[in-house]
């Protein structure tokens, strides 16, 4: 079988040089884009819960009790605790502290995401740079491929259950589609990230699912730009005590950022 053609790639080596090419893409498709900043470019656009070792089965498997766990335990430790059949409050609610899932987050600002492709050379001037990217998704496009409406409706909405139910239950079966979503912003964090998701109810990566032209892109930032860009990045105002707006991120920034102007300079 065919495999689906490649992502186009762009490289970029400056934060002034995305800028102008997402600027440049926006005019010229005029078409809503999410965007996702990951800090190795060979990372395969696919959720933490399907990554690693082992089948399909055990993964799903380990999902479901690492869902049912969290739910029957947060209402203790998480005053505002989703109802408990709000799967998708859930869902979103675990994304956010940490738990693998199959939701995959996104943002609609490119700054954003490539601060998270490039936030470790802001705190760690000993990094070993690393082939970083940002990857820009159509959202609408995406879901009309896969036989939704050509909207992006919120993970709240009740659209998207049958993508999200699998993940509690065993006797509902996968789609095997990937459907984008707004994220329900009931979270401080989520509102100044802008953030997004889509949901995967398959194990195959999304850039290696077979889609319209245009649906996916890749900025590709080269190892060898990596800190400088993410100085500019920092010098522009995107950094960990507002990207993250708590004490201990306000905290961890004020104490661990020291502007390398030399890095700047060259």
């Amino acid at each position: 079988m065919k495999r689906p053609a490649r992502p186009k790639e762009v490289v970029v080596r400056s934060l002034g040089e995305l800028v102008r090419k997402i600027s440049t893409l926006a005019a010229e498709s005029n078409m809503k884009h999410w965007y996702r900043g990951q800090s190795d470019s060979s990372w395969n656009l696919l959720p933490s819960v399907f990554r690693g070792q082992g089948t399909d089965n055990d993964k799903k498997g380990a999902e479901r009790d690492h869902m049912h766990t969290f739910r029957s335990r947060a209402g203790i430790r998480y005053e505002r605790a989703p109802n408990f059949e709000d799967i998708a409050g859930w869902i979103s609610l675990m994304q956010h502290y940490g738990l693998p899932t199959r939701l995959l987050d996104w943002s609609r600002s490119p700054l954003v995401a490539a601060y998270f492709a490039l936030e470790k050379y802001i705190y760690d001037r000993h990094t070993q740079p690393t082939e970083a990217c940002v990857w820009a998704l159509q959202p609408h496009r995406l879901n009309a491929s896969q036989g939704f409406d050509e909207i992006t409706v919120s993970i709240d909405s009740g659209v998207c259950k049958h993508e999200i139910q699998p993940a509690f239950y065993h006797s509902e079966a996968e789609t095997g589609k990937v459907h984008a979503v707004m994220a329900s912003e009931t979270d401080l964090r989520m509102f100044v990230q802008q953030g997004a998701f889509t949901i995967h109810s398959t194990t195959t990566p999304l850039d290696e699912v077979k889609l319209p032209n245009g649906v996916l892109r890749k900025y590709v930032i080269p190892a060898q730009v990596c800190e400088r860009f993410a100085l500019e990045l920092a010098a522009s105002g995107f950094r960990k005590g507002d990207i993250y707006p708590d004490l201990q991120n306000l905290a961890l920034d004020l104490h661990q950022f020291r502007p390398r102007l030399d890095a700047l300079r060259k």
